[in-house]
């Protein structure tokens, strides 16, 4: 009843901030002081190493579920949930080129992520199997694409 209950936080939360990211971004609603710290080179480096240990700490679950896959499992579920809010204090906009396949990567990565209750809820072993590929396949993606960005950045710093 509690993992019933927390996954439905988690589904909640998550999905908000989603949305919430999504639709700022598609309106072009912009926090000017945000989108002025934002232009600091300092301030995108900082929170540029944030997001990438963020993105280290969710790619190294598979080896922490060996020794707690139901603690880790939460953890990361709730991490994944709140992952709109570590991407916005980085980027506010969906940039262009790369950026946007690379925003959007980040997107479907934790839209994939929310839909684990409901995929486990509907007990049909195939699509377990594909949701597992897929959110997978986008995570690793996005750590690739994620790497790139951050060679181009500097590069260009």
């Amino acid at each position: 009843m509690a993992a019933d209950r927390s996954d439905r936080i988690i589904l909640f939360v998550g999905a908000s901030l989603l949305a919430l990211y999504v639709a700022q971004g598609v309106l072009h609603l912009e926090c000017s002081a945000l989108v002025q710290v934002q232009d600091d080179d300092r301030y995108r480096v900082i929170s540029g190493c944030m997001l990438a240990v963020y993105l280290l700490h969710q790619s190294f679950m598979a080896r922490r579920r060996v020794f707690d896959p139901v603690g880790v499992v939460f953890w990361h579920r709730l991490a994944g949930a709140l992952a709109p809010v570590v991407l916005y204090l980085h980027a506010s906009r969906f940039g262009y080129g790369y950026l946007f396949v690379l925003v959007s990567l980040f997107i479907g990565t934790i839209g994939f992520g929310l839909l684990h209750s409901v995929v486990l809820r509907v007990r049909l072993r195939w699509l377990f199997t594909w949701w597992f590929v897929l959110h997978v396949a986008t995570s690793a993606s996005l750590v690739v694409l994620s790497g790139y960005h951050v060679l181009v950045a500097l590069a260009y710093e």
